[in-house]
């Protein structure tokens, strides 16, 4: 943009075409900034995710295994279980991740 100016102020490129590449460039940085804004967006998000998974994980650790099924530790991390087509599950956790696995069968 600061080029733009020099050459205009030179009176090298007319009023017109100034305002013309003048406003493809304002276009061009809007667009940008727009799209880093997304990014962003999208960065915090991942970082987020991670923090929380890293958070399951140290809590995880400080626990002792059970060979029985503990309800409160399955709502703390489980968003929702979804029982889908072809004995496939789908769990939801609580922090953004999803696991699908195929049911053996017992036959």
């Amino acid at each position: 943009m600061l080029e733009i100016h020099k050459r205009r102020f030179r009176e090298e490129i007319s009023l017109e075409d100034y305002n013309k590449k003048a406003n493809i460039i304002s276009t061009s940085i809007e667009q940008l900034n727009k799209e880093k804004a997304i990014l962003e967006t999208q960065v915090h998000s991942v970082r987020m995710t991670r923090k929380r998974v890293e958070d399951i994980l140290e809590f995880l650790g400080d626990i002792n295994p059970t060979k029985n099924f503990d309800v409160e530790l399955f709502k703390i991390f489980v968003e929702n279980v979804l029982i889908k087509p072809n004995d496939e599950i789908e769990f939801n956790f609580k922090a953004g991740i999803s696991h699908s696995f195929k049911l053996k069968s017992r036959k």
